[in-house]
């Protein structure tokens, strides 16, 4: 791969317009997470939690999670890792929350993600860059 022009990774439209990215977690897991660049952190939902079977009874922290109608305490916990095409995090800190299922995503890919690396966005082809 050359380092310079990035890793591209396909994704989808979805709920409004927005680009959704595959991504993998824990080495195991594939899921669809909306890439939010206004998201500091990655976000997964409870369901996906569940489904892969992580211990939500003793979180890292709790975090005070802030949206236009509320504030609320949420769990953060620690996956072993989180890849985007090649591109790989790993001990990477995620709030389980619950998103509105007409979203139809699994998670929310944050900076706490995309900030290591160089994103770009090509909305007219559905895709991300990383470098």
């Amino acid at each position: 791969m050359n380092r310079r022009r990035g890793d591209r990774v396909q994704g989808h439209r979805a709920y409004g317009g927005v680009l959704v990215i595959p991504c993998q977690l824990n080495d195991a897991y594939r899921y669809w997470f909306l890439a939010d660049t206004g998201a500091a952190m990655t976000v997964l939902c409870w369901r996906v939690a569940e489904e892969m079977g992580l211990d939500l009874t003793r979180p890292v922290r709790q975090e005070r999670i802030a949206s236009i109608h509320q504030v609320a305490q949420a769990p953060v916990i620690c996956l072993s890792s989180l890849q985007v095409g090649s591109r790989r995090a790993t001990d990477i800190e995620v709030v389980v929350l619950s998103l509105p299922p007409e979203l139809r995503v699994d998670g929310l890919l944050g900076v706490n993600f995309l900030g290591r690396f160089r994103p770009t966005f090509e909305f007219d082809r559905m895709a991300l860059i990383l470098r």
